[in-house]
């Protein structure tokens, strides 16, 4: 019997220990997801040896681990009757690298997300149900890529590694999802240097996480974990070109100014999603044309001093 394309289901839940299955269930951690790929990595060695004949000798296997990635959409769920505890992304930031802080009283409560260097960051444990097979994908570190296109509803690209180990068939749940609808990103505020005169069609902010291997002789797989060892947070936004009396944007990258940029997605309070990078630096600033309107193709990098190069406030 064939396998269905659409009947997949995801589940996400923080680690208490690095790679020990917390067990995510799917009444409460259940990630509304597009575009979900989790593909096995085998390492494979050729043994290219000269003999007296042109046959091949059997490979050896070598290290295994899973690669996986996904979007979800951007939004909150502070405006559907009931703040959930931990809303559907918080597992996904926390594995990559992010602290969540809670603040404010109901109905005016906010989640904080936050870049964190601590040397225990949090993993996650992720199942995929693919019509029957469930991979149950330990130990996950992750990386953020946020999109907003004017027009279109928010996505968070998410990719990430984590250990690998054989998939089993098991039915696929029937997940209970957050109801909230994503807001498409109109009527959304944008400022450049505290300047809103630039228009962008698109802002992509990618958390920039190094993923990194951690390999063991000692595990079957050859591998022990993943850790991210390293971020460099980018922006890139392609707004129209401005009079250089309005904005020297060719200064800002020549004098290396510092540059804070700032967006919101959605304006109904419960699901706006706030982005705020405070100490941005132009990397590039390249040529582009949209509809026959001359633009600026530009990328900053966001930097900080203590975990302060961006945050981003669900509110």
């Amino acid at each position: 019997m064939p396998l269905i394309e659409r009947l997949t289901a995801l589940l996400a839940e923080v680690e208490g220990t690095y790679g020990t299955d917390p067990t995510p269930t799917a009444a409460d951690d259940a990630i509304s997801a597009l575009d979900l790929s989790i593909v096995p990595q085998m390492e494979v060695h050729d043994r290219d040896v000269q003999s007296s004949v042109f046959s091949n000798l059997v490979p050896v296997r070598g290290k295994q681990w899973y690669e996986v990635s996904f979007k979800t959409h951007v939004k909150w769920n502070n405006n559907t009757g009931g703040l959930l505890a931990d809303f559907q992304d918080t597992p996904l930031w926390r594995a990559a690298g992010c602290a969540r802080t809670r603040s404010g009283v109901t109905p005016d409560v906010q989640d904080a997300i936050d870049p964190s260097s601590s040397g225990s960051l949090d993993s996650a444990t992720l199942y995929v149900f693919k019509d029957g097979v469930r991979h149950v994908v330990r130990g996950v570190r992750l990386n953020a890529k946020m999109i907003l296109e004017t027009g279109k509803p928010g996505v968070i690209e998410w990719s990430g590694k984590g250990l690998y180990q054989t998939p089993t068939d098991v039915a696929t749940p029937t997940p209970t999802y957050d109801s909230t609808d994503p807001p498409a990103v109109l009527s959304s505020s944008f400022s450049y240097a505290a300047v809103t005169t630039p228009i962008p069609s698109k802002l992509e902010f990618d958390l920039g996480n190094v993923i990194s291997e951690r390999p063991s002789s000692r595990e079957a797989t050859g591998i022990v974990g993943f850790i991210i060892t390293a971020r460099k947070p980018t922006i890139k936004i392609d707004p129209e070109q401005l009079l250089v009396a309005t904005r020297n944007l060719f200064n800002d990258i020549a004098n290396s100014t510092s540059i804070a940029i700032a967006i919101d997605a959605g304006s109904t309070n419960g699901n706006i999603v706030q982005l705020r990078a405070h100490t941005c630096y132009a990397k590039s600033l390249g040529e582009g044309s949209r509809e026959g309107v001359r633009t600026h193709e530009m990328e900053f990098v966001c930097a900080g001093t203590s975990n302060n190069e961006f945050q981003i406030v669900y509110t």
